[in-house]
């Protein structure tokens, strides 16, 4: 079921109503009892946002309005990012022929609840429509098809997007190219020619003084975005930063990294290996955000005590990692800017459907959307250094 965005609006008001004191497995740390969330914390901790993925219309959560309620929290969430609804298969389902509706949808929400809107995600792999996967294309055409693309998704939200990650997954584990359509199709080029029509778009789109962006800076920021680059030196890492020097030298911006952190709880590099990794990053001029968190459980059938404080622990290593190198909200120098959960619920989690039920319950709200004290405490340790 597809709502417009006027319905969305409508379910605000009655989304607020509902919005009660954070729901909590016990009353060990006061901190998850306070009135202040995340959002609030993260900014004390000099970050400019804390925020979650959320799917709107959804597999239910349009309907969700407990759900829709601690989304609506700007206590806790001051950002938002479409987890599915503003990727290639979605908008561009037949050639030249763009559907806006899902993105409007959680764009229009962000909105009215005056949070950041962070766009995900332009060129990926994955979630192609098939008209692009099975067509038979040489470098011309697939490059003018990706500029189309990239032009008018960034025409439709650019001036509301604080930040686009622009390519996402472009490498594998060894830092090798990934065998994408775009790369073996166009070669190596493709990203910086990605991150230059992005540039070129959001250039053309934004004019001072006429639109407005609730950027941090004077443009909507131009991320590249990937997972397991969490580790200081790591082959991966190190193309990524190769990635940075080789869009810059095309004369593209790229003003960020996404640093995924889709944690496996036991196996979270160390507070200070994250660190080090996104202070590389940040030496070589750019942002970093982690962009998609959570923490699973690889036996969901095995969770005690000990695997819930290993969960705490691993989140406090993260999110404190970030914290340690931050921007101080302001955009004054180059630093972590902020960290968005990949939904902060199991009820939605893709970790729940995505390992057929053998791994999960990774995030710091559970499926009945109760805050979990060792995950939702790990983050808070993460952000404040004085613990309660």
């Amino acid at each position: 079921m597809r709502f417009s965005t006027s319905a969305v609006f409508s379910l605000l008001a009655v989304a607020s109503a509902l919005l009660a004191a954070p729901t909590v497995d016990n009353h060990h740390d006061q901190r998850i009892r306070d009135r202040r969330g995340l959002h609030d914390y993260a900014k004390k901790a000099g970050l400019l946002y804390f925020g979650s993925a959320a799917d709107i219309p959804g597999t239910g959560e349009d309907t969700d309005l407990p759900y829709q309620a601690i989304l609506n929290d700007t206590h806790e969430f001051g950002q938002i990012t479409p987890t599915n609804y503003m990727k290639y298969g979605a908008t561009e389902p037949q050639r030249n022929i763009f559907n806006f509706t899902g993105g409007d949808v959680l764009a229009g929400w962000a909105r009215a609840n005056n949070q950041l809107l962070r766009c995900h995600t332009l060129l990926w792999h994955t979630s192609l429509p098939s008209w692009l996967e099975t067509g038979t294309w040489d470098n011309k055409t697939l490059i003018s098809i990706m500029e189309n693309h990239i032009t008018k998704l960034i025409r439709q939200w650019g001036t509301q997007c604080y930040a686009w990650d622009v390519v996402n997954e472009a490498f594998n584990e060894d830092g090798t190219f990934r065998e994408t359509i775009w790369y073996k199709t166009i070669g190596e080029a493709y990203i910086p020619l990605a991150f230059n029509f992005a540039t070129k778009a959001v250039d053309s789109l934004f004019i001072p003084g006429v639109h407005k962006t609730n950027s941090p800076s004077s443009k909507p920021l131009l991320y590249y975005n990937d997972y397991n680059i969490e580790r200081y030196n790591m082959p991966k890492s190190l193309s990524v930063g190769r990635l940075i020097r080789d869009v810059r030298s095309f004369g593209a911006r790229i003003d960020g990294v996404g640093i995924q952190c889709h944690q496996i709880v036991g196996r979270t590099p160390t507070r200070e290996s994250q660190r080090m990794n996104m202070q590389y990053f940040i030496d070589l001029g750019v942002d970093v955000a982690i962009t998609e968190l959570d923490a699973r459980h690889q036996n969901v059938s095995a969770i005690d005590a000990a695997a819930r404080q290993q969960q705490r622990l691993d989140y406090e290593s993260t999110v404190g990692a970030c914290v340690d190198v931050a921007t101080n909200g302001k955009g004054r120098r180059k630093g972590c800017i902020g960290i968005t959960l990949w939904d902060f619920t199991d009820k939605y989690s893709w970790v729940e459907s995505g390992f057929g039920g053998l791994q999960g319950q990774a995030c710091p709200w559970d499926a009945n959307l109760k805050k979990k004290e060792w995950a939702y405490g790990g983050i808070l340790d993460g952000l404040r250094k004085d613990r309660l």
